[in-house]
């Protein structure tokens, strides 16, 4: 994505015309990046959540509270695996407007992405059965200001 946007900023500043291929090349890496990267964010624990109360609540309510929303998010995700996996299907019939890829390429991520995550969410809860709701070590550095 970097170097597709450097092309394009050449292109545009230094020689004075635009790079189309650069530009979407540009846009289909930060899908990719995006969707690789919310599975990443799920095992470090960056992901955004509100979770005073159930920092609260004794170990088996938290439990509790834990697979149910692990089972939540795992509902929402086969969604968008099942609506990916139909996107990556219909793209062998397309290809992207100026680089001319098959756009296939570009939505066999979403299902994997998705499922990346899902399989995080089902990590994440083992891992943290015995504290579901523990806090990280990037919560308190937060509420320290380092």
């Amino acid at each position: 994505m970097l170097v597709a946007v450097g092309f394009q900023i050449l292109g545009r500043y230094v020689f004075g015309f635009s790079i189309g291929d650069a530009t979407e090349a540009a846009s289909f890496a930060q899908v990719w990046l995006g969707l690789t990267g919310v599975g990443i964010a799920m095992r470090r624990g960056t992901i955004f959540a509100i979770d005073v109360f159930p920092q609260s609540l004794s170990l088996r309510p938290a439990r509790v509270l834990s697979v149910i929303i692990a089972g939540i998010n795992l509902s929402f995700l086969a969604v968008l695996i099942y609506g990916g996996w139909i996107l990556f299907q219909l793209g062998f019939g397309q290809t992207s407007p100026t680089i001319l890829i098959p756009m296939w390429i570009i939505y066999i991520m979403i299902p994997i992405g998705m499922s990346y995550f899902a399989l995080e969410v089902v990590l994440r809860t083992i891992e943290h059965w015995d504290e579901p709701f523990r806090r990280t070590s990037l919560d308190v550095e937060l509420e320290d200001g380092s």
